[in-house]
C-alpha cells in the first residue's frame, strides 16, 4: 500500500509542476541574477500562520522534505530516548537572528514557551508579551517538560510521541526572538523591514546561514482580493499574485503554478443550538450537499472533491469515503426531524468563493426541507465554511492538526494506514466538520520572475526565485 500512495504521490506531483512547466516557464539556459525587487501579491495577512512568505522569515528546528520525512533545519541532528518520551535536538552553530541576537537553545526554549503559554516548560526564561501576537489560535504543546541542555533542546512527554520531529516542522512551530521586536525576529533569509501604506518590506538576510538569497527585497502586499490582484498582473503592477480556485481557467494564458490539493474546505457546525446536537440534523446536512455542483461551478473543477479530511494524494484511502449525497435519505431525516430551525450559514472571512459556497449549501438544504440562509457576520452563523491548509505533509501530523483546529484532539499514536483511516472516519461520522473539496494554491507569475518551483505543501520558495535583468519593473 506504501508503494501505491508513493506512486500517486510521484505522479500529482509530476502532474502540477506540468500545468506551469506548459505555460511559459523561463528559458533554462538563463543565469541566476542577484538583485532587484520582487512584488508579490498575496490573499492571506502577512502574519498568517498560513501566509506563503512566512517560512521565509521564521524557521523550525526540522523541516520536511517531499515525502514528509524529518530533515534538519535548526536543528542539525536529533535523537529519542525513553521509548519516544524524551526528544534531543541539537541544534546548527553560528546561526543568529535578524535582530544579531544568537540562536542558542536558551532562545529555543524561550521562543517555543512564548508561543505555547498552555505547556509546562520547565525554568523557560521570560520573554516580554507582544501586544496582540496571541490569542484563541494560540498552540497548546504537549510536552511536560522542556529544557535548555548545553547546546541542545530537550522535550519530555508523559506518553510516548513518536512523530514528534515530524509535529515540529509545523508552522506553527517556527522559532522567534520576541525581544523588543514587532513583529519578531526570525533567521531566514528574508527580515521584516518596513510598512508602506498596506505593503510590507522584506529584505535579504546578507549573513543567512543557507546563502543569500537572490531579490533584494519583497515587496508584500497582504490581504489582496482576486480581481485585485489579476489587474496588478496584467498592467506589470506585480510580479506573483496568489490566485483563487476558481480563477485557474481565466489565468488560462499567464504562467501559473499549482500546487497539490493542499486546503480543505469544509462547513464545521456550532452546536449552539440544540437541535444541532441531534446527529440526525447534522446528516441530513452533509447529505443534502452537492458536492460535485460546488466542485464543478463555483472551483471550475479545481482540486478534488472530499469526503474525508485528507486528500487521497496523502493518505492514499480517501476514496473509501463517499463523495456525493442521498437527497432521498437526506428528506427522510428532515422528516423525522420535524420542524427544524432555522440555520444561518455563512463564510470564515470575506472570501467570495466561500461565500458563493454557503449560498449553494443553503439551496442545497431547502431542497430536503431544511431551512438554511445566508448571512454574512460569521459570528452570527450556526453553519461555517471554512478553508484550512495542511500543516504537514506527514498523513498523521497533518490529520490532528486539523482536528485540533475543528476542537478535537486525536492520540497522535496511529501507526498504520488503517489505524489512520479509523481515527479519520470517527472524526468524520461525528458530523461536526463536513468536508467539501481540496483545491491547491494557485499563484499566476509575470515575465521577470525565473527559477520558479512549487512545492506539493503549497509553500513558494521565494529565496530561489531571481529576476530576468533588462526587463525591469514599470
Amino acid at each position: 500500500m506504501k508503494r501505491t500512495i508513493w506512486r500517486c504521490f510521484v505522479l500529482s506531483c509530476v502532474l502540477g509542476l506540468g500545468l506551469w512547466l506548459g505555460t511559459g516557464a523561463a528559458p533554462g539556459a538563463s543565469r541566476p541574477h542577484y538583485g532587484g525587487v520582487l512584488r508579490v501579491e498575496t490573499r492571506a495577512t502577512a502574519t498568517d500562520l498560513n501566509s506563503p512568505v512566512r517560512p521565509l522569515i521564521y524557521e523550525n528546528l526540522i523541516r520536511l522534505d517531499d515525502r514528509g520525512a524529518p530533515q534538519p533545519q535548526l536543528a542539525a541532528r536529533w535523537e529519542t530516548q525513553n521509548g519516544y518520551r524524551r526528544w534531543q535536538f541539537w541544534l546548527q552553530p553560528g546561526i543568529r537572528f535578524h535582530d544579531d541576537a544568537p540562536l542558542d537553545a536558551a532562545a529555543v526554549v524561550a521562543s517555543l514557551a512564548w508561543q505555547c503559554p498552555d505547556s509546562h516548560p520547565a525554568a523557560a526564561p521570560e520573554e516580554p508579551a507582544l501586544s496582540g501576537a496571541k490569542g484563541p489560535g494560540a498552540p497548546s504543546c504537549e510536552w511536560t517538560a522542556l529544557r535548555a541542555a548545553g547546546e541542545s533542546v530537550v522535550f519530555d512527554f508523559a506518553e510516548p510521541r513518536p512523530r514528534f520531529a515530524q509535529e515540529l516542522a509545523q508552522t506553527r512551530y517556527a522559532i522567534q526572538h520576541p525581544g523588543d521586536n514587532v513583529p519578531p525576529a526570525g533567521t531566514g533569509p528574508y527580515r521584516w523591514s518596513e510598512a508602506r501604506g498596506n505593503t510590507r518590506v522584506l529584505q535579504a538576510n546578507e549573513d543567512y546561514w543557507g546563502g543569500r538569497p537572490f531579490a533584494d527585497r519583497i515587496e508584500l502586499l497582504p490581504s489582496r482580493n482576486v480581481r485585485d490582484q489579476a489587474a496588478d498582473l496584467a498592467l506589470g503592477r506585480a510580479d506573483i499574485v496568489e490566485a483563487g480556485p476558481g480563477q485557474l481557467r481565466r489565468l488560462a494564458k499567464e504562467r501559473t503554478a499549482v500546487s497539490l490539493p493542499f486546503t480543505l474546505l469544509a462547513v464545521v457546525v456550532r452546536p449552539a443550538k440544540p437541535a444541532l446536537q441531534d446527529v440526525r440534523l447534522r446528516e441530513a446536512l452533509a447529505l443534502a450537499i452537492d458536492r460535485a455542483a460546488i466542485h464543478k461551478v463555483v472551483l471550475q473543477n479545481s482540486g478534488e472533491v472530499a469526503g474525508g479530511l485528507l486528500p487521497n494524494w496523502l493518505s492514499g484511502y480517501a476514496f473509501l469515503f463517499a463523495q456525493s449525497g442521498d437527497l432521498a435519505r437526506a428528506k427522510q431525516l428532515a422528516q423525522e426531524l420535524g420542524s427544524a430551525p432555522v440555520l444561518a450559514i455563512a463564510a470564515a472571512g470575506s472570501d467570495p468563493e466561500l461565500q458563493l459556497i454557503g449560498e449553494r449549501i443553503a439551496l442545497n438544504a431547502h431542497d430536503v426541507g431544511l431551512v438554511v440562509q445566508s448571512v454574512t457576520n460569521p459570528q452570527q452563523a450556526d453553519l461555517l465554511v471554512t478553508q484550512t491548509d495542511l500543516a504537514s505533509l506527514d498523513p498523521a501530523v497533518a490529520l490532528a492538526a486539523l482536528a485540533e483546529s475543528f476542537g478535537e484532539r486525536l492520540n497522535g499514536r496511529a501507526a498504520s494506514p488503517q489505524q489512520l483511516y479509523e481515527e479519520e472516519h470517527a472524526l468524520v461520522s461525528q458530523g461536526y466538520v463536513i468536508p467539501l473539496a481540496y483545491v491547491p494554491r494557485i499563484c499566476a507569475l509575470g515575465p521577470r520572475v525565473r527559477n520558479w518551483t512549487v512545492a506539493p505543501d503549497g509553500r513558494w520558495p521565494l529565496e530561489q526565485v531571481w529576476l530576468a535583468p533588462g526587463e525591469a519593473a514599470p
